[in-house]
């Protein structure tokens, strides 16, 4: 949704060449969070964690971490930082918000 509403007005104002850096540190940060937490599972040896691919290892998710860690820096270090302040502020602002958890 946040990709979306940030994509509309520049593609609105016909400059897509702006935000296209940005889309692209989203999704990378979001292929970072999701192999950090492939790796911080398999080292913390959750039983929950079971994966199915015959060749996993915990080493290929920490080399997919630091490798699009390493693509959004190399890409537009700025756009990496303001991705990266936007995510924080976003987990802040969950954390923050006393929300009643019905849990069945």
């Amino acid at each position: 949704a946040i990709a979306c509403c940030l994509c509309c007005l520049p593609c609105l104002a016909g400059n897509l060449d702006f935000i296209v850096p940005f889309i692209t540190e989203l999704f990378l940060l979001m292929y970072t969070s999701i192999n950090f937490s492939c790796f911080l599972l398999s080292v913390m040896r959750e039983p929950s964690w079971r994966p199915s691919f015959k060749y996993y290892h915990w080493s290929i998710s920490l080399f997919g971490t630091l490798y699009c860690f390493t693509l959004m820096i190399v890409i537009s270090w700025y756009s990496a930082l303001a991705v990266i302040v936007l995510a924080c502020f976003l987990v802040l602002y969950i954390k923050t918000q006393d929300a009643s958890r019905n849990w069945g």
